[in-house]
């Protein structure tokens, strides 16, 4: 059984990861935010107030990525499907599957972690199987990455009802900020709690 690790940094946000918890994960697809527009938003951010530099980062780079840089391979149905059927391989059995949303070129998630299932690890499960499945996938058309994934991820523990409500109106209304769509239900890549409240 894997160890959680609490409350721990990797430099920038703290992070939370222990079991029963509830988080709001991201990660997105390794050619999605080109090293210029990454270099463009440091540059930007040392700016602002240290106290407001990471949210400034977030949303720089959620515009960024709403954008559709790079291959955008999760546009692509079966590739989408792909990372769906991951997500629901293991509810229920090492996490509690909330909600989720994929887009062409990142994800968002959230889940109740179980005991004995890091985030660090379920991630790692995530990536592997969806690399191989998404390369074999698309085996007969060009494929330029030799990474399908990000190294990282970014996940935020869900604070409270207002933060989990804030979290799902996100997930729902990405696809339409996008220009995607023009009602969160006509992305078929999307799926929410039929309740609302904080489950």
């Amino acid at each position: 059984m894997e160890r959680h690790r609490g409350w721990y940094s990797r430099g920038y946000l703290p992070h939370c990861d222990a079991p029963g918890i509830l988080q709001a994960i991201t990660y997105r697809l390794a050619d999605s935010l080109p090293k210029e527009a990454r270099d463009r938003i440091k540059r930007d951010v040392r700016n602002f107030p240290e106290a407001r530099r990471s949210q400034e980062w977030r949303n720089r780079i959620d515009q960024i990525l709403d954008a559709g840089y790079g291959s955008s391979l999760l546009k692509h149905p079966e590739c989408a499907s792909i990372v769906a059927e991951a997500f629901r391989f293991f509810d229920g059995k090492r996490y509690d599957l909330i909600a989720w949303v994929i887009m062409p070129n990142h994800v968002h998630l959230v889940i109740r972690q179980y005991d004995g299932w890091p985030l660090g690890g379920l991630l790692r499960s995530w990536k592997g199987f969806t690399t191989k499945k998404i390369k074999e996938a698309l085996a007969d058309t060009p494929f330029l990455l030799q990474d399908v994934w990000q190294r990282g991820y970014w996940d935020r523990r869900i604070r409270d009802e207002r933060h989990f409500a804030a979290a799902l109106r996100y997930m729902a209304y990405n696809p339409v900020k996008a220009g995607l769509v023009i009602t969160p239900e006509e992305w078929p890549w999307l799926a929410l709690p039929e309740k609302a409240d904080h489950p």
